[in-house]
């Protein structure tokens, strides 16, 4: 991998020795960062500033340059924007953008890196990660994602502070240790040449994303969209209808009450004629059997001898059936006893 001086960074004498053994294993304070810094280590010593160090970290650049993917006719287009000092560039909403750092990272096989972005970048709605380990012996630019979890666009300009690097010391090995001649221990793993990659394709190749990466907020933004517009049509088109409604409704107003009520009237006017003579007659023949009943028991209890009006029934009448009803008549006044007039049963009780 070349860098821009022409060195090769795993050729540097700090990639394998330690310069400065006496700092023991941990995270780097200001002061140790400083001092590996100056011994060639960490950071390419033209584009260091002492003034972006904090007390265990240190503020790298929004420099470099910066790509993502814009959809045109159903397809993504990756475009790359050149981010110089003072530029101001801008990350759309719902977007993913990366940045291929303008600044090198130079990580001898015992020192490992961590970055994360500025926390004023986080509260705004700009996401990063997780502090991604940079793996020790790893030299060159760094692939920063920066997503935009934000609805509205989100400006930065070039040359301001965008992420934090902290700087972790590995536990000791004396192969590390300078002027000593070791041998390399069998099971210390070198960081891989195959990591080794100086531009951004290859980060995208590797990592499947070479056709276009794509906010998956944005996706589902996008398909909620289309959901509340098509609800919205409906919601329209419904409005429409009960406007349209409202004034058949009005139009009709009270004719069409009116209309409503005699219709009911002439309904029930019908149905009170059809059931009218039917209860009438029902009434009369109820009554007409009140009479023979009332009859049959005075002439069955022994009662004085009256003519009986048979009631009119329906029935064709014939002179045989007169007949058999005389006969049974007079069978049955014979068959009673003699009866005593009131005035006799009176003076009999009296004694007379």
């Amino acid at each position: 991998m070349k860098e821009e001086d022409g060195v090769n960074w795993r050729e540097h004498p700090c990639y394998e020795r330690d310069p400065l053994p006496e700092i023991k294993p941990a995270l780097l304070n200001s002061l140790d960062i400083h001092r590996y810094v100056k011994a060639g280590c960490l950071l390419e010593e033209d584009n260091y500033d002492r003034c972006r160090m904090k007390p265990a970290s240190y503020e790298m650049r929004f420099l470099g340059d910066l790509y993502d993917w814009q959809e045109r006719d159903g397809r993504l287009e990756r475009r790359c924007r050149k981010v110089r000092n003072g530029k101001r560039i801008v990350l759309r909403k719902n977007s993913i953008s990366y940045l291929w750092t303008e600044e090198r990272l130079r990580l001898p096989e015992y020192i490992a890196a961590r970055f994360n972005l500025r926390i004023r970048d986080v509260h705004k709605g700009i996401l990063l990660g997780t502090g991604p380990l940079i793996d020790p012996g790893f030299g060159g630019r760094i692939f920063v994602p920066l997503h935009n979890l934000t609805d509205t666009d989100y400006p930065l300009t070039g040359g301001e502070g965008i992420i934090w690097v902290e700087f972790t010391k590995v536990s000791k090995n004396n192969y590390w240790l300078p002027n000593l001649d070791a041998e390399r221990p069998e099971d210390l793993v070198p960081f891989p040449k195959r990591k080794l990659i100086d531009d951004p394709d290859s980060y995208l190749v590797k990592a499947g994303a070479a056709a276009g990466v794509q906010s998956a907020f944005k996706g589902e933004l996008d398909r909620t969209t289309r959901v509340a517009e098509s609800a919205d049509s409906v919601s329209h088109e419904a409005k429409i209808k009960v406007d349209d409604l409202e004034k058949q409704v009005r139009r009709w107003g009270l004719g069409g009450v009116i209309v409503g009520a005699v219709a009911l009237v002439a309904l029930l006017v019908s149905a009170y004629s059809l059931t009218f003579p039917v209860m009438e007659k029902v009434h009369g023949q109820a009554s007409r059997i009140g009479e023979l009943e009332k009859s049959v028991e005075e002439i069955l209890d022994g009662g004085p001898k009256r003519s009986v009006v048979a009631p009119r029934v329906d029935a064709e009448v014939t002179p045989g059936s007169v007949e058999e009803a005389g006969s049974d008549a007079r069978e049955s006044v014979e068959g009673e006893p003699p009866q005593s007039t009131p005035s006799e049963s009176a003076s009999a009780d009296q004694g007379v």
